[in-house]
C-alpha cells in the first residue's frame, strides 16, 4: 500500500500492479506456512516477482545488471 502511495506520481502498466500483488501473495503465504515446502515455496513466490519488479519494467543496462545480480544473489541464497 505504502509502495501504491509514494508511487502515485507515474502511470504504471497492469503487469506492475500485478507483480506487486504476486509479491503480497507470496508474503501472506509466507505468514501463514505451517510446513518447510510452503515456506520455500512463499519465499520463492515473493523473489521471481522482484527480481522483475528490479528491473523497473525499463530495459536498459543498468537496470538489467541490477535484476541479474539480485538473481544470483536469490538463488545461492535459496
Amino acid at each position: 500500500l505504502f509502495t501504491l502511495l509514494i508511487d502515485n506520481t507515474r502511470k504504471r502498466s497492469a503487469e506492475y500492479y500485478l507483480l506487486l500483488l504476486s509479491v503480497l501473495l507470496g508474503a501472506h503465504a509466507l505468514l501463514m506456512s505451517s510446513n518447510f515446502i510452503v515456506l520455500l515455496l512463499s519465499l520463492e513466490l515473493i523473489s521471481l516477482p522482484s527480481y522483475v519488479l528490479a528491473t523497473g519494467l525499463t530495459p536498459g543496462k543498468r537496470s538489467a545488471e541490477a535484476a541479474w545480480k539480485y538473481f544470483l544473489f536469490g538463488s545461492t541464497a535459496t
